[in-house]
């Protein structure tokens, strides 16, 4: 596997990621033990940058904590805030930015995700509205 680095602190990441869209929605049984055994073998390859998100009620990364439990030392998790579309309590926004609602995403990304870390957090689509 062939390796890149992200920012001045040089955070090592696989070249090839892994995103997480595909455990959106109730998965069957089937399918989640499908999900988890592609995970596990995306990382048996050498492919540690795994990337999800907080959309869809965060249930993507219910099943990656799974995972996470036994090879979190093995993982660089990454995770996105912000994108708020089909959100039933987002009232028409689609997405959210401002400080207090990252502080937020993160401690409910934490919580589903059952870490204590995320290595790479960022905003999943640019809020017009909040100065970067």
């Amino acid at each position: 596997m062939k390796y890149r680095y992200l920012g001045p602190e040089r955070l090592k990441v696989s070249a090839i990621g892994y995103g997480c869209p595909p455990f959106q929605g109730k998965l069957s049984d089937a399918d989640e033990k499908q999900a988890i055994a592609v995970l596990h073998r995306a990382i048996d390859i050498g492919m540690d940058f795994i990337d999800t998100a907080d959309h869809n009620n965060g249930n993507n990364e219910e099943l990656l904590a799974k995972i996470l439990k036994q090879r979190r030392s093995e993982i660089v998790l990454t995770s996105k805030f912000g994108n708020l579309r089909g959100q039933p309590w987002a009232a028409g926004r689609e997405v959210e930015g401002k400080p207090d609602y990252v502080a937020w995403a993160c401690d409910n990304s934490l919580r589903r995700l059952q870490t204590d870390y995320i290595d790479l957090y960022y905003l999943h689509r640019v809020d017009a509205k909040v100065p970067i």
